[in-house]
């Protein structure tokens, strides 16, 4: 029953627009710290490859994720709004530790509020040691990924750029675990 109504929370939310956010036209703030505004992606090239997006990083160099190509990357779409992401978050921090170097960890945020969102998401990710890359992300994006139909949503990539496995829903931190080892 809550996964049902989480669903239908957030299929209404895509519908509304009311998640996710892009810079406003007058702010040329795009980043802070490890807080960065998704700022382009392109489609997967089929359904088995991940949708390819860049942002910038803590000094302002753009990023891709093709360049972590030959890496297994965790893309975890979720919302600081969202009880069941809050659950998953400190597992997620751990994995992160655990598999610094090995595997990289991306979180997509998906917010309902978009004053302010790089400084939210930033004080939200600190108080979380959340040391990962944290990103904006937007409709488009979550469509790019087949359409996120509730949060959290995680991928993980594996090194040649392919999603491995995917997984809709709170999961503990054995699930992604084996996720991930399954993609290493």
């Amino acid at each position: 029953m809550k996964t049902t109504l989480s669903i239908l929370i957030f299929s209404v939310c895509i519908a509304l627009g009311t998640i996710g956010a892009t810079p406003s036209k007058n702010s040329s703030v795009l980043y802070k710290d490890n807080i960065s505004f998704v700022q382009d992606f392109k489609p997967a090239v089929d359904k088995n490859s991940a949708a390819v997006f860049s942002w910038f990083d803590a000094k302002g160099k753009t990023v891709s994720l093709r360049d972590y190509k030959g890496k297994v990357v965790f893309i975890n779409f979720w919302g600081t709004w969202c009880p069941p992401c809050r659950r998953e978050l400190p597992d997620i921090v751990d994995l992160a530790k655990q598999y610094k170097g090995k595997v990289q960890f991306i979180g997509i945020a998906l917010e309902r509020n978009k004053e302010n969102v790089l400084e939210n998401l930033y004080s939200f990710a600190k108080s979380n040691s959340m040391e990962y890359q944290i990103l904006v992300g937007s409709n488009e994006l979550a469509n790019a990924y087949g359409g996120i139909s509730g949060i959290p949503t995680t991928f993980i990539v594996d090194k040649t750029g392919k999603i491995a496995s995917s997984t809709v829903g709170m999961q503990s931190r054995d699930a992604f675990d084996k996720m991930i080892k399954e993609a290493l």
